[in-house]
């Protein structure tokens, strides 16, 4: 699984050295939440997001959510995860309305933040998950979650209480994404390590397995481009690459292959991507800074942010609201 399993089994084994002391059901360390409506209100917007597209990027190094206007890059406003009294936020997403949602595996919880505010507007919270990434269904605004539980989870309206879904085989789930009709993609591993892929069919009550080419390697994120379904995976020593699949029916079928070229024997390891605006928006863990390419052509690296510190893990493009 290569140099990109390694950003992934840091991520996981941290997780895991988290949730091993928590007990279930925690209750939560912020008052009973207010109607969505006026927290909407109330959570305060940082001057400088106003009127701008946001980029959020998680780290597990410092705990943090570094915020920037995006595409320019300049510094918003840092959140401080673990100031919410759980451990530090893993998969990032976010909805059309540029709410952002943070999942939060140590406090079984996702957090719901308003595009630029500095406050969580509402928890989600079920001891019967790990969440790990998220995303929003952009019609239904239902949210769906995936959790290293083995289950994946929907949030009606992103609120309420979730309803569970498990595949048999599957140890855990890493990551997900809604396409333009409503159907949820998520991916993870069996317990035989072996690359998972399964889709819950909108309106539909179970989730089905989806077989790939054996070409696909172990790839963990995924976002949906407006056509196909985007999924990341590593090859050779430098080399990042999106491979674009069709799904029909219960199989998957490669119908194009995006590479982003690394600086030969520079370390890095990748974690969560995001597309947005024809550019892939990727953290390199190693590296400490946040990468642009162009989509679906790839290649060279168009430009970075430089971030202190290291262990980028989740990141996303919160639109302004218009």
């Amino acid at each position: 699984m290569g140099i990109r399993t390694l950003g992934v089994g840091a991520a996981l084994t941290l997780l895991a050295g988290c949730s091993g002391s928590l007990e279930r059901g925690v209750p939560s360390s912020l008052p009973a939440p207010a109607p969505r409506s006026s927290l909407h209100q109330i959570s305060r917007i940082d001057p400088a997001a106003r009127g701008k597209d946001l980029l959020y990027a998680s780290s597990i190094y410092d705990c943090n959510v570094y915020v920037f206007t995006y595409p320019r890059g300049k510094p918003a406003q840092t959140l401080d995860a673990c100031g919410l009294g759980f451990g530090p936020a893993f998969g990032l997403c976010s909805d059309k309305d540029g709410d952002v949602f943070m999942g939060m595996a140590e406090g079984f919880s996702i957090f719901e933040y308003v595009h630029g505010g500095s406050q969580p507007i509402a928890q989600l919270q079920d001891d019967s998950l790990l969440p790990f990434g998220c995303s929003v269904d952009p019609k239904s605004g239902d949210l769906g979650v995936t959790s290293v539980e083995s289950n994946v989870v929907i949030y009606k309206n992103a609120s309420g209480t979730p309803q569970l879904y498990y595949l048999s085989g599957v140890e855990a789930f890493y990551f997900c994404t809604y396409d333009d009709r409503g159907n949820l993609f998520a991916d993870g591993k069996h317990y035989d390590g072996s690359f998972a892929l399964a889709e819950l069919p909108k309106g539909g009550n179970a989730l089905r397995e989806i077989s790939v080419p054996g070409s696909v390697g172990a790839g963990f994120a995924l976002q949906w481009d407006g056509r196909h379904v985007a999924l990341g995976t590593t090859r050779g020593s430098n080399e990042f690459v999106l491979d674009r699949i069709r799904v029909s029916g219960s199989a998957a079928k490669i119908v194009g292959t995006t590479t982003l070229t690394f600086a030969p024997n520079m370390p890095y390891s990748t974690f969560q991507f995001w597309l947005h605006g024809g550019k892939i928006v990727q953290p390199e863990n190693d590296n400490a800074e946040i990468g642009f390419w162009k989509y679906p052509r790839g290649g060279e690296e168009i430009r970075e942010i430089p971030i202190q510190g290291s262990s980028l893990v989740g990141v996303t493009v919160s639109a302004a609201p218009r």
